[in-house]
């Protein structure tokens, strides 16, 4: 793009992916799988996990290789419980922690390992143990073991942006009273700074947009500054009606709140799945609930890269059995659009939900309905039959709503899988910043980054000024996705929205532009509208897959061989051909 361009971008890269379908569909017993319309998920496969012993699983992410890791705890004397599996489910290597402590988060640290996080029952008190972090590599072996100085019945933990990790929870006394706390370490878990606050116990931390988190107490919003300096504290429910359980951040910097909500003068089973919009000070824009006579509950939440959300919980409205995973989806305004459970005749419960990078969805929790023990972990992989693609324009990126623009042609772009709740990878206030991604022979490559609809500066040639800290990370390659599509509008003429478009991408070592690449038959694209815009599509042919499997290569020994610093963007959403999504 020239220096003098007085185009503003409004739209977006396409990201090209390779996906290998694993049509696998598991055979668990005589289990029937509820499966709605084809444009809505359909079951690619499921898999138990625990045996004949008890495993309940509290949080999943897909790891850098494609494959799940599940987070939860065992039998009794096995607390922590850990499973590593592969693209299809199948388990790679399980880990127990001999003990008293319960398993309840984990996130993926950008050596290719983890962090587990829970807490150790202090004697008969389950309630109110110390957090344990600890470090394993990409084995699962054991790295290092760190107690935290606070108590709790439950920890989540997340990486922050500068590598280190945020860890919060609540001491909660035998007279029920709690201490709302907010942990920040380094990379190797030692703490930087503790912070506490009133009001009740967290269920759950993310890293906003600005640097700082949002912590979500059972009633009350909180909002920090990067140091957990208190900012803003707003009150949503009375005690006993609605509770929160997740948390995320929303495309227009406000918030998402997804738990339980009980309608005046309910008894303790007629708990109704309960989502509550905000802006970004807090504020309830909409609040809805969903269910029907028994107990429902949302347990995990994330936004959908066409601005709508899943909902993952549990059932005793709907479904085969006593409680079911229940999915819904609504739209940006919490109208619920179409929703699906998946069980038996026991019970079933769905923990985590996310998008994972073949544009499905998984689902884990714990199940007595299937597998070999009384409770096994669950997971249930969940497919679309519409066209996917990486990104379209202005939509969530580990969090952060970012645009992206090469400074020219020729680019390489590098990124890691979606990585769950690392939503605080990359400020958002990275306007007007450069980031140097490859270096490629004798000159330095450039990604420009902004946190809306910014113009991109005339001048080009502006060093970087990200902070040192921000390059640290080890990128791993698995796997590469390239290629950039800029979709720019003139000034003049964003109320019409005609696009006009500039197009150079690099394929292999010879620089080809998108129609040639059509013509070579190395793509086919599709055109279709996204709120009224005309966004394209860009599928890989069998020929093209071949050629960037050679360019795949070509980067992962280039990379390995070279000192030259490359940054992990995480990326957590995906973009969809428009006209499968109602």
């Amino acid at each position: 793009m020239g220096g003098k361009s007085k185009f503003e971008m409004i739209g977006w890269v396409v990201l090209f992916t390779i996906t290998v379908q694993f049509l696998f569909i598991q055979n668990v017993q005589s289990q029937t799988l509820a499966q709605n319309s084809a444009s809505q998920p359909r079951i690619q496969w499921t898999q138990t996990y625990g045996g004949t012993e008890i495993a309940f699983a509290n949080d999943m992410i897909q790891t850098i290789d494609g494959g799940f890791a599940l987070a939860g705890r065992g039998a009794e004397g096995a607390m922590m419980y850990l499973v590593k599996t592969r693209t299809d489910g199948e388990m790679q290597w399980e880990r127990t922690f001999e003990g008293t402590i319960f398993g309840h988060s984990l996130v993926q640290t950008s050596d290719g390992g983890f962090i587990f996080a829970g807490f150790q029952r202090d004697g008969y008190v389950s309630f109110n143990g110390f957090i344990h972090l600890i470090k394993l590599d990409s084995n699962g072996n054991t790295q290092w073991n760190k107690t935290l100085d606070q108590r709790d019945g439950s920890v989540t933990i997340i990486q922050t942006s500068d590598g280190g990790f945020a860890v919060s929870g609540g001491n909660i006394s035998y007279k029920g009273r709690t201490q709302p706390w907010l942990i920040k370490t380094d990379v190797n878990g030692e703490v930087l700074w503790n912070q506490t606050y009133g009001g009740f116990h967290i269920n759950d931390v993310i890293q906003t947009s600005d640097g700082g988190f949002a912590l979500l107490e059972q009633h009350a919003l909180v909002k920090t500054d990067s140091q957990g300096i208190l900012q803003w504290n707003q009150t949503f429910s009375e005690p006993s009606l609605d509770t929160g359980y997740t948390l995320i951040q929303t495309i227009d910097e406000g918030f998402i709140i997804a738990g339980g909500s009980y309608p005046p003068n309910s008894n303790a089973n007629e708990e109704d799945m309960w989502i509550a919009k905000t802006n970004l000070n807090g504020e309830i824009q909409w609040s809805e609930t969903y269910g029907g006579n028994e107990r429902d509950q949302a347990r995990d939440i994330i936004q959908t890269s066409d601005g709508r959300f899943f909902v993952a919980g549990l059932t005793l409205s709907f479904g085969a059995g006593s409680r079911d995973m229940w999915l819904v989806k609504i739209d940006a305004n919490g109208e619920k659009q179409w929703d699906q459970t998946y069980g038996g005749t026991g019970n079933d419960i769905a923990e985590a939900i996310i998008l994972t990078s073949d544009g499905g969805i998984a689902l884990t929790g714990t199940t007595s309905s299937y597998g070999s023990g009384d409770y096994n972990m669950w997971l249930v992989k969940l497919t679309y039959e519409e066209k996917i693609t990486d990104f379209n324009l202005g939509y969530i990126i580990g969090g952060i709503v970012l645009i992206i623009s090469t400074l020219g042609s020729g680019y390489y772009f590098v990124k890691q899988r979606n990585l769950k709740r690392l939503s605080g990878l990359l400020p958002n206030k990275v306007t007007k910043e450069t980031l140097r991604l490859i270096f490629n022979g004798n000159t330095s490559k450039y990604l420009y980054l902004t946190a809306g609809f910014h113009k991109i500066p005339d001048d080009q040639n502006f060093e970087a000024r990200v902070p040192k800290e921000m390059f640290e990370y080890k990128f791993l390659m698995h796997p590469v996705r390239l290629a950039i599509m800029k979709i720019l509008v003139e000034d003049n003429s964003i109320t019409s929205r005609e696009l006009k478009t500039q197009l150079g991408l690099t394929w292999g070592e010879v620089g080809h532009h998108l129609p040639n690449l059509k013509k070579n038959k190395l793509v086919e694209i599709e055109e279709h509208f996204v709120d009224g815009i005309t966004m394209q599509t860009v599928i890989i042919t069998q020929t093209g897959i071949s050629q960037y499997e050679s360019l795949v290569k070509i980067l992962q020994e280039f990379l390995s061989s070279s000192d030259f610093d490359t940054f992990p963007l995480n990326w957590s959403g995906r973009s969809k051909s428009n006209e499968n999504l109602e």
